[in-house]
């Protein structure tokens, strides 16, 4: 399969998911599916109370930028997290369906 990316924003957003996920391989990862999935919902709700405090800030205050606001950068800290548990759920489940 080829890939081509030509986007900065895609480039920049999949460099910081793999070294997200590099930085993070050597930590147990749980066997149960269960415990899996319930990482995966554990980051996004994280992501989810970050949007909140974002949207509780009147309208013309938000930035647009999250280099410039610590809310936002919060809420692409977690968003980024909840993608790494993801990936690393559907790598776990490649690896068994190897087996």
């Amino acid at each position: 399969m080829s890939l081509i990316i030509n986007d900065a924003a895609t480039v920049t957003v999949i460099r910081d998911l793999l070294a997200e996920i590099e930085a993070n391989l050597h930590r147990n990862y749980p066997m149960s599916h269960l415990r899996r999935t319930a990482l995966v919902t554990e980051e996004n709700g994280e992501a989810m109370r970050e949007a909140l405090d974002v949207t509780r800030l009147p309208y013309d205050e938000i930035p647009r930028r999250y280099t410039q606001s610590p809310a936002l950068g919060r809420l692409r800290s977690e968003t980024l997290h909840t993608a790494v548990m993801a990936v690393r759920q559907l790598i776990e489940m490649e690896k068994e369906n190897s087996r």
